[in-house]
């Protein structure tokens, strides 16, 4: 594998995230310094195929056989095995990235609004939109944040639970824009999006090592079963993945979650005056920053995969 070379890996490891039928990462071929970015290349020399004379995109299916018929180093075919995965990920109870080839987005991103419409409306949380909700609005709004996935500039994360595990009962708690009912992922049992966070991977020359946290929300029928701590772990070993080690993120003053992050090893920075409207009654609300350094994390080996 010689011939690969990963750009943006300070460690020397590839990294790389599936999108659609292909595999991406930035790479570059050392024996024509023919650069792609966003697919694996291979040099026609090294595939024997005669009939290529330049370098390659390879779906998954040849490149299957690029890694069969070359006797990869097993730590490049470790790396490579969840991230093909990825692509054709099955809609299962637990952790999920989302892609832009995830199935059933519709439905996902119509859970999505559902979770952020109750988090303002009964949590009263802070958070980009202010009643009256416009179902829409919202949609148009995540849809470009997943498509911002397809970049590499934001990774966005859900929980998956059973229907049947539900802490409340759907007569106590309706979903928001007049939904008859909480919109429920095919299959069976009855599975949905319990929870969602994402991560922005701004474009920085000075600071490529930054990243913020943005749009956490846990589904009010789902609380207290530990999904808000286990996507954030999930979300710092993607933020690692992309060399990201310096989080930060913010919460409203005042709220639950204040007191949550300091336990979570988030270090707190300080307050903004004056940071956004209350969604509930129009004030002026003071918001509070956090920040988290993943090195020690890693060098430790605390961190949790």
């Amino acid at each position: 594998m010689k011939f690969l070379t990963s750009i943006y890996d300070q460690q020397q490891k590839l990294r790389a995230r599936v999108d659609g039928p292909h595999l991406c990462a930035h790479v570059l071929c050392r024996k024509c310094m023919h650069l792609t970015a966003g697919f694996y290349t291979a040099h026609p020399d090294r595939i024997k195929s005669p009939k290529r004379k330049r370098c390659t995109i390879f779906p998954h299916d040849q490149f299957h056989r690029i890694v069969s018929g070359h006797k990869l180093p097993s730590r490049l075919v470790l790396n490579l095995r969840p991230l093909i995965c990825r692509s054709e990920m099955s809609l299962t109870i637990g952790i999920h990235v989302l892609t832009t080839s995830t199935p059933q987005q519709d439905i996902i991103l119509k859970s999505i609004v559902c979770i952020h419409a109750s988090c303002i409306l009964y949590d009263h949380t802070m958070a980009t939109f202010i009643p009256p909700l416009s179902f829409q609005k919202m949609y148009q709004r995540w849809k470009g944040l997943l498509a911002e996935t397809a970049s590499n500039s934001r990774v966005v994360i859900i929980s998956i639970s059973e229907v049947s595990s539900r802490q409340t009962p759907n007569t106590e708690l309706k979903p928001a824009f007049g939904f008859p009912t909480w919109p429920v992922l095919d299959g069976t049992p009855g599975l949905e999006v319990s929870g969602v966070v994402s991560l922005s991977l701004p474009i920085s020359e000075t600071g490529p090592f930054r990243a913020i946290v943005q749009n956490f929300f846990v589904s009010s029928l789902h609380r207290r079963k530990r999904i808000g701590s286990t996507l954030l772990s999930k979300l710092e070993e993607e933020a690692r993945e992309n060399g990201r080690w310096n989080l930060m993120l913010d919460t409203t003053v005042g709220t639950a979650a204040e007191k949550v992050y300091p336990k979570l090893g988030w270090e707190r920075l300080g307050v903004v005056k004056d940071y956004g409207i209350s969604p509930k009654d129009g004030r002026l609300l003071d918001e509070v920053w956090f920040w988290k350094d993943l090195r020690g994390l890693a060098q430790s080996g605390s961190f949790s995969n």
